[in-house]
């Protein structure tokens, strides 16, 4: 997952009200238990760890550098939604394929996603 650096003017704007607009989803997921009896995260600690990997490569992209991720995809799916600011419940509905590219970046001063489950060509 790739991030970009580029600005708008309207960089300080955030998306924090966006979450009460957008429908509901379910906090709690089912996180099955392994043969240890350990769940797991759940969901608001992989958004918890995705907003620290967010907050470590913040600065570079203010320095204007981009910055590339890789990580599974269930993880990529939640750290989008931390990126945009909506609820991490979302990523659910963002289908992912294997060995794809996304990108998030700026776009009129809003984090947003420029690509997403692009095919890798080389």
């Amino acid at each position: 997952m790739g991030l970009r650096a580029r600005r708008g003017p309207h960089h300080a704007r955030d998306l924090r009200g966006a979450r009460a607009r957008l429908a509901r989803v379910p906090r709690r997921v089912n996180v099955l238990a392994g043969p240890d009896g350990h769940r797991g995260e759940e969901l608001d600690d992989v958004a918890a760890r995705c907003a620290r990997v967010l907050a470590r490569v913040e600065p570079t992209l203010r320095d204007g550098q981009d910055v590339v991720l890789f990580a599974h995809g269930h993880l990529l799916r939640v750290l989008a939604t931390v990126w945009l600011g909506v609820d991490p419940g979302l990523g659910a509905r963002l289908e992912l394929s294997t060995a794809t590219i996304c990108m998030l970046g700026y776009g009129h001063g809003l984090r947003t996603v420029e690509g997403w489950n692009l095919p890798a060509t080389g």
